[in-house]
């Protein structure tokens, strides 16, 4: 009897022990598979806020403020008198534009404009808002091609201008381009003899994308 007694209680020992341990593998593996993904989810959030950090590329959409786009310029080619060879600019915006470094030109073709005969306006000049500014063409034989000054012999209201080389042709229609390096801001078609003289070609009113013949107004609003 003492013999099985003993046999017993061994046996009761060793079932108690393989059942403790395996209750400890279980406890084990349960916590390092539960902190595993766990610290993967922190990790993935923690990246996903770092991706959402590339949201900051939507403030590449400052590149849409846009002043710089073609046909979106405040500075307009306002009002253009090919049989007396001026052009006035208008700035239709709610500050001063400022022109420094822009350059204007007539065609070399349709929607082509010649950079050698262009002008550029020198540092620090600017049209007021609702400002015009007055540039007298055909005038290559007082300046040359590239960087202008003021002139103080202008149209009557007009003074201070610019002179540009390039004469306006009223026979055959003309393009105006303003420009900054080669990039066209805005541009204006004057038709094959859309003035007659003493008439100019004016945008209607001033600013718009309507143009017509109409009287002449040169630095001043387009009637």
């Amino acid at each position: 009897m003492t013999m099985r007694r003993l046999e017993s209680f061994l046996c009761l020992m060793m079932v108690g022990l393989f059942a403790c341990s395996e209750a400890n593998n279980d406890d084990d593996g349960g916590g390092g598979s539960g902190g595993s993904p766990a610290d993967g989810n922190g990790g993935s959030s923690t990246d996903g806020g770092s991706s959402a950090d590339g949201g900051s590329s939507s403030d590449g959409g400052s590149s849409s403020d846009g002043g710089g786009t073609p046909g979106n310029s405040d500075l307009v080619i306002n009002e253009i008198s090919a049989t007396e060879d001026w052009v006035e600019l208008y700035n239709r915006g709610d500050v001063a534009f400022d022109l420094g470094g822009l350059g204007l030109a007539d065609s070399d073709g349709p929607g082509v404009p010649k950079l050698d005969e262009s002008i550029t306006f020198p540092a620090g000049t600017s049209v007021p808002p609702g400002g015009f500014l007055f540039i007298l063409a055909k005038q290559d034989a007082v300046v040359q091609p590239g960087e202008q000054e003021p002139q103080t012999e202008c149209a009557p209201g007009s003074s201070p201008c610019f002179y540009a080389p390039f004469g306006l042709s009223d026979g055959d229609g003309d393009e105006l381009f303003l420009l900054d390096g080669e990039t066209v801001l805005t541009s204006t078609v004057y038709p094959a003899a859309g003035a007659p003289e003493p008439q100019s070609w004016c945008a209607t009113p001033d600013g718009s994308a309507d143009y017509a013949a109409c009287t002449a107004t040169p630095g001043a609003a387009n009637e």
